[in-house]
C-alpha cells in the first residue's frame, strides 16, 4: 500500500517504523461494512502484533475483513473488572 492508504493511521505506523510492539487488547469488533472500513482495519492488522477479539462474532467480523491471520485471538474483555479511580488532579 502506498503511504496515502496510511493516511490518518500515523501512530501505529510510526510505532512500528520505530520497533514497537502493537497489541490491540479485547474488545469488540466491527462490523465493518463498507469498503472504506474494511481498508482501514486491513491496515491496523498489518501493523499489529496481536489483536484480540473479545468474543466469537467479533472475531468472525475481524476475519472476515482482514483474513485468517496467526496475529488474531480471542480472549475475553477484562476492562469491566477494573476499578475506576477519579484523577487525582482534575
Amino acid at each position: 500500500m502506498g503511504s496515502a492508504a496510511y493516511r490518518g493511521f500515523g501512530p501505529p505506523v510510526a510505532w512500528k517504523r520505530a520497533g514497537k510492539r502493537l497489541i490491540l487488547l479485547p474488545q469488540a469488533l466491527g462490523p465493518f461494512g463498507t469498503d472504506r472500513i474494511r481498508r482501514a482495519i486491513n491496515v491496523v492488522a498489518d501493523h499489529a502484533d496481536l489483536i484480540f477479539a473479545r468474543d466469537k462474532y467479533s472475531m468472525k467480523n475481524l476475519i472476515d475483513a482482514v483474513g485468517g491471520r496467526a496475529s488474531i485471538r480471542l480472549a475475553p474483555d477484562f476492562t469491566n473488572l477494573l476499578v475506576a479511580r477519579p484523577p487525582a488532579n482534575p
